[in-house]
């Protein structure tokens, strides 16, 4: 399966990331922030259950879980990405 120790290292990275584009020192800890954190324990939930998996039918829903968890906290995280910063993240798509 999937490394869990490296991909939680990922997710960690993650939400310092998010933490830095979300949280200003005017307005604090947005619920934009709160719900990048909510998609990131979600990505971790499915990458629990993909290891865990013992059928093909368990690993694809939890692959799928954890393709729309990881999409939706982008979603949240390009909001903040201005053109002047760089690129927006794309989506995965697998």
């Amino acid at each position: 399966g999937l490394s869990e120790e490296a991909f939680t290292k990922d997710l960690r990275r993650a939400i310092l990331f998010a933490n830095t584009q979300l949280i200003s020192e005017n307005y604090g800890t947005g619920n934009e922030a709160l719900v990048s954190r909510f998609y990131i324990n979600e990505a971790y939930y499915a990458l629990g259950q993909y290891n865990k998996a013992t059928s093909d039918e368990a690993k694809k829903d939890a692959a799928s879980l954890l393709r729309d968890s990881w999409n939706s906290y982008l979603a949240v995280v390009n909001r903040a990405i201005v053109p002047k910063v760089g690129d927006k993240f794309a989506p995965v798509d697998a």
